[in-house]
């Protein structure tokens, strides 16, 4: 049961690692607004450095974070989708 806030780097690692052992090949960062999450930049790398593709829905309230900051954007670059 959710019960509110934001999802804990053990359990993102976690689902990263069901995606992968499972063949799937995308990750989507989604709910709410991600750009939201403290450590968004981190989990996006996590995901694609096991090779998976990241892709996040978002309505862009904070993309500045990432599109603007050198240092993010190789956790998204090619794998960045706003929808």
């Amino acid at each position: 049961v959710h019960t509110g806030g934001f999802i804990n780097k053990e359990n993102f690692v976690s689902s990263v690692n069901f995606a992968k052992d499972h063949g799937l090949c995308n990750f989507f960062l989604h709910g709410g607004e991600p750009t939201m999450h403290p450590d968004i930049v981190d989990f996006a790398r996590i995901a694609k450095n096991v090779g998976l593709t990241v892709k996040m829905f978002t309505n862009g309230k904070k993309d500045s974070m990432i599109t603007n900051h050198k240092k993010h954007r190789a956790a998204f670059e090619n794998y960045y989708q706003i929808t």
